[in-house]
């Protein structure tokens, strides 16, 4: 398990909570890198799955699960957005109605499902006219208003606009590197497995070579190059860019937001 905290308030098996991490650390980074079309499927999917899963109370704050299922959501639409570059589009000056109206166009072409506070924030145009701009798409039969979603927001100034900042749990860096490592038994040396050169161990210079016997594999570690400490996974803080506070996944506040649909 990871040397950081366990929130036993949100899963009450820690082993599903490792699992759950990995994911999580799996999907950010298919999010950040992935390809558009292999991201449009997973898109399509997740936010299926989103909606089947609406919680029956809506005003309750959303699970440690669902704000990473909507963090998901939102990198993959960031990812989709540089991809076919309308981030040159989205400055915050003043724009003309038309211009505006081709901007939302836009991004309804590549989130499909968006709320009217992303389009604000994204755009920089006012929310009553994004909202009476996505009730004449709606009256034209081009979008359908869905039940209000609940979004991950910065805990101070309610900016969207929130990165993973992925950390090593002990000394809190964020130069880590993610490999098998190999923890020689007789010396009690537990690094990566590229530092055995020639099947020897870094720290004793002694040849391994019988796994079980002389060493075992750790498969999915990650070690610091800070402080040298292995851990299975790093803690996972969310940081604002608007704002540049910090937070973790179950501290980060959340708000109901009006959701539209691309028909």
């Amino acid at each position: 398990m990871s040397s950081s905290k366990v929130n036993h308030d949100i899963y009450a098996d820690p082993a599903k909570e490792e699992q759950q991490e990995k994911l999580f650390l799996y999907r950010i980074a298919r999010a950040l890198n992935g390809k558009p079309e292999d991201l449009e499927k997973a898109k399509a999917a997740l936010e299926k799955r989103l909606f089947d899963q609406v919680p029956v109370n809506k005003d309750a704050p959303p699970t440690k699960e669902r704000k990473q299922e909507l963090m998901f959501l939102d990198y993959i639409n960031k990812n989709l957005l540089t991809s076919s570059g309308l981030f040159k589009l989205l400055g915050h000056e003043e724009i003309d109605i038309e211009k505006s109206h081709k901007t939302i166009d836009d991004l309804l072409r590549v989130y499909k499902q968006i709320t009217v506070p992303r389009i604000t924030e994204l755009t920089g145009i006012d929310s009553d006219k994004v909202l009476s701009y996505l009730k004449t798409l709606e009256s034209q039969g081009k979008v359908v208003q869905l039940e209000d979603r609940q979004e991950v927001v910065c805990s101070n100034c309610s900016s969207l606009n929130l990165e993973p900042l992925l950390q090593c749990p002990v000394c809190g860096s964020v130069k880590h590197k993610n490999s098998i490592l190999i923890e020689h038994y007789s010396c009690s040396n537990v690094s990566l497995e590229e530092t055995y050169v020639d099947g020897k161990c870094p720290k004793c210079r002694k040849q391994i070579k019988e796994l079980g016997a002389d060493y075992k594999c750790i498969e999915e570690g990650f070690i610091c190059q800070d402080c040298e400490i292995n851990f299975p996974e790093p803690k996972i803080n969310l940081v604002c860019k608007q704002c540049n506070t910090k937070s973790s996944i179950s501290e980060a506040d959340s708000k109901s937001s009006q959701l539209f649909k691309v028909q």
